[in-house]
C-alpha cells in the first residue's frame, strides 16, 4: 500500500506554489529514471507497477515543491506506460510555470511530430539537443528522408553512443543535481547503461547526486559498486556477450574519437570513490544514514522525505 501513496503525503507539498525564482523553485534536478529488469524486480518481491507508482509518486512531489525536472525520456503520447508521457501529462495538469525541461538526443528528435510535440503543452519544453560533432555524415550513416538513423551498424551506435553522451553531458552541466532510480543493465544503445553513464558523469563533475538503489537496475549497480560489491556484469567479457558490435565500437572510438569506458574501468573508478563513504562522494545533503536509508527503500514516502532533506540543504 506504501507503493500507491500519493504526493499530497509528502513533507515537500509545504512548497506548493512557491513563485519561480524561490529557493526550490530554482532548483533544477536531472532525472535518470527508467525500467528495471522484471527479473530483478521479481527478485525483490517488487512488480513493474510499483515501480511506475513510485516513479509517479516521485515526480508529483518534484513538481509540487516547485522544483525544475530536466529529463531526457523519449516522447510516446501514445503509450500511457512511457515515464516521459506520464511526467509531462503531470506537468500539463498541476504547474502554471513551465517546470520540465526534456532533453531530446539526435537523432531521435528526428522522429517527433509536429503532433507529438503539441501535446507538450505550456508546463514543458522539449529541447533538440544537437547532433555531435562526428567525422561521418548521413550518407555514411544511411540516415532516413528525416534524418533518423537507426542503430544497427557498429557505425551507427557509434553515433548514437557519441550523441547519447553529448545530451547527458549537457544535462549534468545545466543541473544542480541528478536523482537515479532503476534502470536497464542490458539492452542499451550508448556506451553505458544510461543510469551508469549519467552517474559517472555527475560523480566526475562532484554534482550532488541521489542514488535509490532499492529497485534494482543500473541504480543498484552503481550503489553495490560505491559500496565495494562485486558485480559480475560489469566486465568486458559481459558487454562482449550483450552488446552488439562491441569490439567494432571499441575500434570506431580509437579511430574517431570519444572515450570509449571499460565496464572494469567504471567498476575500479566507482570502488575508489567509494571508499570515502556515501556522504562524502555523493554529496547530496544528506549524511551516511540517510544515504543508506535511500539506497535501500521502496517507500515512496520515505524517498520524498529524504530527498527533501537533501535538497533543503544543498538550496
Amino acid at each position: 500500500m506504501l507503493l500507491r501513496l500519493r504526493f499530497r503525503f509528502f513533507p515537500l507539498t509545504r512548497y506548493a506554489g512557491l513563485p519561480i525564482g524561490g529557493t526550490l523553485a530554482a532548483f533544477r534536478l536531472a532525472l535518470g529514471t527508467s525500467e528495471t529488469p522484471v527479473a530483478d524486480l521479481e527478485a525483490r518481491g517488487l512488480t513493474p507497477h510499483d515501480q511506475q507508482q513510485c516513479f509517479d509518486a516521485l515526480h508529483e512531489v518534484l513538481l509540487a515543491a516547485g522544483i525544475q525536472v530536466i529529463y531526457g525520456g523519449r516522447l510516446q503520447p501514445d503509450v500511457p506506460s512511457n515515464y516521459t508521457h506520464r511526467l509531462l501529462d503531470m506537468a500539463r495538469t498541476q504547474c502554471t510555470e513551465r517546470l520540465v525541461l526534456n532533453v531530446a538526443p539526435w537523432p531521435l528528435w528526428t522522429t517527433y511530430t509536429d503532433a507529438e510535440l503539441a501535446q507538450v503543452g505550456d508546463c514543458a519544453e522539449v529541447r533538440r539537443h544537437p547532433r555531435p560533432d562526428l567525422p561521418v555524415d548521413d550518407l555514411m550513416l544511411e540516415a532516413t528522408e528525416t534524418g533518423f538513423v537507426p542503430p544497427k551498424s557498429a557505425l551507427q551506435r557509434y553515433a548514437w553512443a557519441r550523441s547519447l553522451t553529448s545530451m547527458r553531458e549537457w544535462v549534468t552541466a545545466h543541473a544542480d543535481a541528478r536523482i537515479l532510480l532503476g534502470g536497464r543493465v542490458e539492452g542499451y544503445t550508448g556506451r553505458l547503461a544510461g543510469i551508469v553513464e549519467e552517474a559517472v558523469l555527475s560523480l566526475r563533475a562532484s554534482q550532488p547526486l541521489f542514488l535509490l538503489g532499492g529497485f534494482g537496475g543500473s541504480a543498484a549497480v552503481v550503489l553495490d559498486l560505491l559500496k565495494g560489491v562485486a558485480r559480475p556484469e560489469m566486465t568486458t567479457a559481459a558487454a562482449r556477450t550483450n552488446v552488439l558490435h562491441h569490439d567494432a565500437l571499441v575500434s570506431l572510438y580509437a579511430e574517431h574519437g570519444g572515450e570509449w569506458l571499460l565496464r572494469e574501468d567504471v567498476a575500479e573508478e566507482l570502488r575508489g570513490l567509494g571508499q570515502q563513504g556515501l556522504a562524502a562522494v555523493l554529496r547530496n545533503g544528506l549524511d551516511e544514514g540517510e544515504n543508506q536509508e535511500l539506497s535501500r527503500t521502496t517507500n515512496p514516502q520515505r524517498m520524498g522525505e529524504l530527498v527533501q532533506t537533501g535538497v533543503d540543504r544543498l538550496a
